[in-house]
């Protein structure tokens, strides 16, 4: 057919009329429907039913014959005239020859259009109409929709529910066919008078159809689609409807709790498998032995969790076409497994796709560094400690007996974390949960309480004090471990078996996870720490951007009022070693007439320069710095103030350069400041 807009004035009159094709002789109708575009072309379309699925549409709607043209080979049939045997696209610009030659060509444009490519051949795919075998879904889909609508299954994260929803509410028949070489075959037989039958086996095939061996009995040559096989996998896998040992399998081990998937298959498999659980499961016995009824009992689990999907650096999903995909096992030789697994959560925001580098997985391997170096650490100290036996750490986290202040911070730290890494598991924010070990191992554990450790030893008044606080600190360290063992499940095992002597088959994958006790949670000595933390920060920052050298001891005075001022005193002596400062704390300290200051939660911090910076040098060297970033800033704004740029650039590009510039504008304000304390 040829169909027109039907309000499209200029083809009013010919609608119900009938135009010949020229190349095959034959008539077709002019008919009206609304595909086609009258601001398109000429506002006519040709109607090939059997050859496109937009025409198909069409010509279900006109009941328009559906002759297909194309042999499976991807040669023209019989139907195509002067074009038979020809392949498709030699055919294709013969017929351009032929109409050209005809005289029947008005005028011939450049047109851009998407062409589907097979991912495998690489061959522009025509759609072909044939007969295959479909499933009739709606009757499946709705009371699927229903059991994820009412909480029987649960999505995370929950935004997925929106597609599971549309694709639920929009579902079409599925054709289960495939012609190809391995598969399922489909269990249909037919006899030559076409009569055909579904079953288990020829032979009860030959039973249904009524007919013994003497007569011809064809299986169907398609096979089933692998996701029809795929969908049946919660209850075939324990041998469903086999024998009563995986009857009582299956009455034991479903509906599973968690299906970890990706979100790109969530139609394919996870919608498939809901569907076939609610269908083929009814009636079957529950553990109890009662019949399974209830869609709740009918759903294969109760837990979806989407993984991210990892892309290339430019945005491409990971494939063997696209020949973007490292080789896992090449990452695994370079930066190790655990590396590899852990930069893999900690990047991958949940349900967020993932944009992988090489270099990303350098976060992991750092981060699994930085844990051995504390075990190895930890390690060496219980060696230089005397007084500790191989076996005299505490097992169990209730069994951790702090030793100092600085534990019981640590402590506090280990169950505060621990509470929200508990919560982070129990809604599958695996993400959060890497971010929130990542953050307290290295920073509160290693960045900051080994080197409270190492102080405190140092301090210890008697041996026995030093070995409480070394058993302490390896018993909690185990703890640590134990929480980092499902993410990075090697080096939390090496480590954990060397804390102490092992017996053979001790393991730290059996122990169980840490509990925690917020009972332990200490606020006022976490606020206690932070100020101290806080402060030595910004007197490192400050030594630093007057470039004193770290090893050099300067003199620091603080301002402060109650309580932090008694806070503080508590502190000095752990802060002068730590900071290597010589410290004045008090309510009035002056200011040094040459030093750099900071405000931190209300105090004043001064660090004095007398003698310690050239500062000539200094105020050349800033000002210089000043000036270079000056001209950063201006040939940026001059960038973000071209029009072209902005509308043209791709927005993380325009993105960069706005943070670029807020970038060089606060760092030129803190140089001024520099200068200004220089003066």
């Amino acid at each position: 057919a040829v169909a027109v807009n039907p309000k499209d004035e200029r083809y009013a009159n010919m609608i119900g009329k009938r135009v010949r094709v020229a190349l095959a002789g034959h008539d077709v109708p002019i008919i009206a429907d609304e595909y086609a575009d009258p601001a398109f072309g000429t506002g006519a379309v040709k109607i090939t039913p059997a050859h496109d699925a937009n025409d198909y549409e069409v010509g279900v709607r006109h009941s328009l014959a559906m002759p297909n043209t194309i042999n499976p080979d991807g040669t023209m049939n019989d139907l195509a005239g002067p074009l038979a045997g020809l392949d498709r696209f030699v055919a294709r610009k013969r017929a351009v020859a032929m109409l050209d030659e005809m005289g029947q060509i008005v005028k011939a444009e450049d047109y851009t259009h998407a062409i589907g490519i097979s991912e495998r051949g690489g061959e522009p795919v025509e759609p072909y109409l044939s007969d295959q075998w479909f499933v009739r879904m709606a009757p499946l889909a709705a009371p699927a929709l229903e059991a994820v609508q009412a909480g029987h299954v649960t999505f995370h994260p929950e935004h997925w529910l929106k597609t599971y929803e549309h694709w639920m509410t929009n579902i079409r028949d599925w054709a289960i066919s495939r012609q190809l070489w391995w598969g399922h075959r489909i269990p249909v037989y037919y006899l030559e008078d076409g009569r055909f039958t579904a079953a288990r086996s020829e032979t009860e095939a030959r039973t249904k159809l009524g007919v013994g061996n003497d007569v011809a009995l064809r299986q169907d040559e398609d096979v089933l689609d692998t996701w029809f096989s795929s969908w049946l996998w919660p209850f075939s896998l324990h041998g469903w409807g086999t024998d009563a040992k995986n009857d009582r399998e299956l009455q034991y081990f479903y509906p599973t709790n968690l299906l970890i998937t990706g979100p790109d298959i969530i139609f394919f498999w996870v919608a498939r498998m809901i569907m076939a659980g609610i269908e083929f499961m009814r009636g079957e016995p529950k553990a109890d032995g009662s019949p399974r009824e209830a869609l709740e009992d009918l759903v294969p689990f109760r837990d979806v969790y989407f993984t991210s999907i990892i892309r290339d650096a430019i945005g491409r999903k990971l494939s063997k076409s696209l020949d973007n995909s490292p080789d896992p096992l090449e990452v695994i030789n370079m930066y190790g497994a655990d590396a590899l697994r852990f930069t893999m959560v900690y990047l991958a925001p949940t349900g967020s796709d993932v944009r992988f580098s090489m270099e990303s997985v350098e976060l992991g391997r750092n981060f699994a560094n930085k844990l051995w170096n504390a075990g190895r650490f930890l390690l060496l100290t219980r060696d230089e400690v005397a007084g500790i036996e191989a076996t005299a750490y505490p097992d169990s986290i209730t069994a951790l007996n702090p030793a100092t202040d600085s534990d019981r911070w640590i402590l506090s730290r280990f169950h505060a974390v621990l509470g929200e890494v508990e919560r982070s598991l129990s809604t599958y924010s695996i993400n959060e949960y890497s971010k929130l070990l990542y953050d307290f191992v290295w920073r509160d554990f290693c960045d900051w309480y080994v080197e409270l450790l190492k102080t405190e030893v140092a301090m210890s008044a008697t041996p026995e004090i030093a070995a409480r606080m070394t058993r302490f600190v390896i018993g909690l360290f185990d703890q640590v471990l134990r929480m980092l063992h499902p993410i990075m499940p090697f080096v939390s095992e090496e480590i954990w078996q060397n804390l102490e002597a092992r017996t053979k088959g001790d393991s730290i994958s059996v122990l169980s996870f840490p509990v925690g006790n917020s009972e332990l949670i200490n606020g006022a000595i976490e606020r206690s720490y932070g100020l101290m933390q806080n402060t030595i920060e910004a007197i490192r920052r400050m030594r630093s951007e007057a470039n004193v050298p770290p090893s050099k001891t300067v003199t620091v005075s603080i301002r402060a009022e109650s309580p932090d001022r008694e806070i503080l005193e508590s502190l000095r002596e752990l802060m002068s070693r730590l900071a290597r400062i010589e410290l004045t704390i008090g309510a009035g300290v002056a200011k040094p007439a040459l030093s750099a200051t900071e405000v931190v939660h209300g105090n004043e911090i001064h660090v004095n320069l007398e003698g310690l910076v050239d500062l000539d040098k200094e105020r050349q060297k800033t000002e210089k710095e000043i000036a270079r970033l000056e001209g950063q800033v201006k040939a940026t704004e001059a960038k973000l103030s071209n029009e072209k740029f902005v509308a043209n650039a791709p927005d993380d590009v325009v993105e960069k350069e706005r943070e670029k510039l807020a970038t060089f504008k606060e760092t030129i304000e803190k140089l001024r400041e520099t200068l200004r304390q220089y003066a």
